[in-house]
């Protein structure tokens, strides 16, 4: 793509065939997960899906330190007397 006095050059090979192979499809797919989604949050109550906003946030972060982690302290991570001991 070729950007010149404010002219944008057509992209090359995206044809209607390229467009219905390999665009649609992903965006059909990401607008299923998002109606699904959006659907399970009609069956939840307000504090669970707080619960489960804070929980996440500590999943997301244990996550980004196991690779920080040696692989022993990784398996004491999952034992249930262990839990929350990841990096010592």
């Amino acid at each position: 793509m070729q950007v010149r006095g404010g002219y944008v050059a057509p992209v090359e090979g995206v044809t209607f065939d390229v467009y219905l192979r390999a665009i649609v499809p992903i965006g059909a797919l990401f607008s299923i997960v998002l109606w699904l989604g959006n659907t399970a949050y009609l069956y939840l109550s307000v504090s669970f899906i707080q619960m489960l906003k804070v929980g996440l946030n500590a999943e997301i972060s244990r996550l980004l330190l196991l690779p920080q982690c040696s692989l022993r302290s990784v398996f004491q991570t999952f034992h249930p007397s262990t839990v929350g001991s990841c990096c010592s």
